[in-house]
């Protein structure tokens, strides 16, 4: 490999899987595997499967000798093709529907990424956690070999393709270094002044952020530099994180402690049950789905609420998306026994509600028919002996035939 330039890219040759389908990423483990107790973790070999309205089009080979992890986090529906990222040596290796496509020297974790005329474009945090590089098809657009990237595909209130995001046309993310916070649009910087800050986003072409400064009692919203009034103090103890791709919103917990609120620019918007995840507008209707950390327990949508029956988790905040106003929720069963166990795959995506980029996606249903259909049936009836995986779509409850969990949804790509 040459210094910091790709050794090989793979043409592509094929568009991909796109279209106004729904499209389900997943983890096969062979038969009899018990992938929850994972007693040879790394060395058991899996499928990355990808399935298009509940048919399986595409099988990427994943552990054991492959060189592409099985892990829920390192593999990415983008564009229509499935991406992977591995290290090898001192290398990162990019992969598109398991062939590489080019590889890079430098250890690193990739953060994010975007396609861009047949182009990947990568960020990726050194794995020695100084540095970071934005690169593409593996050739460095911007080094930096000090500093820590804000957000990754795991994060709670990221979008699908992590802390690497379009506002607009143009291409964004944040850093952290000893100089301060940093806006990176389209190459541009921008410091941001604060002592702390919790979240900040490039928000319909605005430099938006959530920060706490030397004179405030708490948490300040700043808006291209210009701090908002709220109408009550924040909790500078708690999180809060920006939500939503076209307006400034944005969740958190009030001085006092309680439940999650939901803020535009003018104040509190709606108050939130619970610790709730990902959230949708749409048609200026506030829809949401409430978890207990990794677990899925309900969906609320204009202050109606239902409850989801079992314990179901979503494996990648990825796992859950919106069709309009409908919920598409990629669950996976838990095992009492398997959990109380240590296991390196479930879940640990934070307390704070996340907003997927899909979430305006596809589909033109008004407000309330999900509602309406759950409230004729309910949550399905569930054969609590069945430790398949399910996709819920509405009206439609799907198994998925394999041995292992779902790791993303969405509709289109």
């Amino acid at each position: 490999m040459g210094p910091g330039g790709p050794v090989r890219r793979a043409p592509s040759d094929t568009a991909g899987y796109t279209g106004n389908h729904v499209f389900v990423t997943g983890v096969d483990f062979p038969e009899g595997y018990d992938w929850r107790r994972d007693t040879t973790y790394g060395v058991v070999r899996a499928d990355i499967i990808l399935f298009m309205d509940g048919e399986p089009v595409l099988k990427v080979p994943a552990g054991g000798d492959t060189g592409i992890s099985s892990d829920p986090d390192r593999h990415h529906f983008i564009g229509g093709h499935v991406y992977t990222d591995h290290v090898s040596g001192s290398g990162t290796i990019i992969s598109s529907d398991g062939t590489e496509a080019f590889r890079y020297e430098g250890a690193e974790t990739l953060r994010g990424m975007l396609l861009q005329d047949r182009s990947v474009i990568t960020l990726g945090q050194s794995r020695s956690g100084k540095g970071f590089s934005l690169r593409k098809d593996g050739e460095q657009l911007l080094a930096k070999s000090s500093g820590e990237i804000l957000g990754s595909f795991t994060e709670a209130g990221y979008p699908a393709s992590g802390a690497l995001y379009l506002a607009g046309q143009k291409m964004c993310f944040s850093y952290h270094d000893t100089d301060g916070w940093h806006f990176v649009e389209d190459g541009t910087e921008t410091v941001l002044e604060g002592d702390a800050v919790y979240d900040m986003r490039i928000i319909s072409g605005k430099k938006c952020a959530i920060v706490r400064t030397s004179d405030s009692k708490g948490p300040v919203l700043m808006v291209d530099g210009m701090p908002r009034e709220l109408e009550d103090t924040l909790d500078a103890k708690a999180e809060y994180r920006f939500c939503g791709s076209g307006s400034i919103l944005f969740t958190g917990v009030l001085d006092g402690g309680g439940s999650t609120v939901l803020w535009d620019e003018s104040g509190i918007r709606e108050r939130m049950e619970g610790d709730c995840s990902s959230l949708s507008m749409f048609r200026d209707v506030v829809s949401y789905v409430r978890r207990r950390g990794p677990r899925v327990t309900g969906i609320s949508q204009a202050g109606d609420t239902i409850s989801v029956s079992g314990d179901w988790v979503a494996m990648t905040p990825q796992c859950i998306s919106w069709r309009g106003s409908s919920p598409l929720l990629a669950l996976t069963p838990t095992d009492s026994d398997a959990e109380s166990k240590p296991w390196s795959r479930w879940p640990d995506w934070g307390a704070v509600p996340d907003s997927s980029s899909t979430s305006h996606r596809g589909g033109t249903g008004g407000s309330g028919g999900w509602h309406k259909r759950l409230q004729r049936g309910g949550w399905p009836a569930q054969d609590t002996t069945d430790k398949r995986p399910a996709l819920w779509a509405g009206s439609e409850f799907r198994r998925y035939d394999i041995n292992g969990f779902l790791t993303g949804v969405c509709v289109g790509n």
